[in-house]
Parts: C-alpha cells; sequence; structure tokens
C-alpha cells in the first residue's frame, strides 16, 4: 500500500488514503479530463497520487497531469506531463489500476488538472459518470471536480470521427490513491 508520509516534531506518520468516485456507468468514451484540488488544512509538504482506476474497453492507456487545472489547456499536450503509458485487455466489470510511473504531486492550496485516456477505436473504451454533485468527491486531503470527456482517440485532439462535439461536460469517474509527504 502506498504510503502518507508528513513531518512531526522529527519523526514520520504513515498513512495511505483512497478516493473513489461513485460508479454509474453513464457513459463510455476515450478520455476523461477533470481537476484534483488540495482541500487539506493539515500541514504538508504535497500530496501525491500514485495510481489512478478505470474500467471499459481500455486498450492502449495513458495518464497525464497539469499544474493548475485543465480549464483552457484541453488541447495543448506541450503543457502536460505524461504518468502512464502501457496497454490494458478489457475490464468492464472490475476497475484496473493505472500505476503511475512518475506519481502526480498536488502541493497544499494547489489544483492538478488529470487527465486519462485510451487511444483504442470506439466509443466504448473508459466508463464515466455524469455530474451529480458540484463536487465528485471530497474528504479531509482531496476534492475531486467534474471534468469533461474526450471523444477523440488521437490524445487532445480538437476533432473526430464520432458525433458531436469532441469534449462533453460534467463527467468525472476514477478512484485514486494519494499519500502526503
Amino acid at each position: 500500500m502506498d504510503r502518507l508520509q508528513r513531518h512531526r516534531l522529527g519523526a514520520m506518520v504513515h498513512q495511505a488514503v483512497e478516493a473513489q468516485t461513485q460508479d454509474h456507468m453513464d457513459h463510455t468514451f476515450a478520455g476523461v479530463m477533470f481537476d484534483v484540488r488540495s482541500a487539506s488544512k493539515l500541514p504538508y509538504e504535497y500530496l501525491e497520487v500514485s495510481a489512478v482506476w478505470v474500467r471499459g474497453g481500455l486498450g492502449p492507456m495513458s495518464v497525464w497531469s497539469v499544474e493548475g487545472g485543465f480549464t483552457g489547456r484541453r488541447e495543448d499536450e506541450k503543457e502536460w506531463t505524461k504518468h502512464y503509458q502501457a496497454t490494458h485487455g478489457q475490464s468492464f466489470a472490475v476497475v484496473q489500476p493505472l500505476h503511475l510511473d512518475t506519481p502526480i504531486r498536488i502541493r497544499p492550496g494547489t489544483t492538478m488538472g488529470i487527465y486519462t485516456h485510451s487511444a483504442c477505436l470506439g466509443d466504448e473504451q473508459i466508463v464515466y459518470a455524469n455530474q451529480r454533485k458540484k463536487i465528485s468527491l471530497s474528504d479531509m486531503f482531496i476534492d475531486i471536480l467534474p471534468g469533461v470527456a474526450h471523444l477523440s482517440d488521437v490524445p487532445f485532439s480538437p476533432s473526430h470521427n464520432n458525433w458531436g462535439e469532441t469534449y462533453t461536460h460534467a463527467r468525472t469517474r476514477t478512484r485514486a490513491r494519494a499519500h502526503t509527504h
């Protein structure tokens, strides 16, 4: 299990935190962009997201992050950092962990945009849920905010060959593991 480390009076305290949004399986598409905001009033150096769990048709998966959130950066790949890339088999019933090669660090009082994407063709790549609340999940460490679904099998692409707009609003579906230092 990943650990949460906090310096306190010269000692370290270890604790793991797992955050999981509700799974309603409203839709499936190629990608999901959402923001994770530091919510903790506790003293820490950073929160660290070490894995993201997804389910669906999956295929060639990647996970990206951008400091300050995804708004205004949906199609600017140069601003994003890739943390994961690997191919996964289908898993519609059970979430699969994407253990990040480089963890995503979220400093106190900041927001990090996270983008989970599948380069598989079709529209069943990643399961996500429609927005049901203003904040999808909130605990003592983080707020997971509603995001957008991306319809293109090409990461950050402004176009796709299917229907409608490339991004659809008010989506979120993820489970992330975080720990603090």
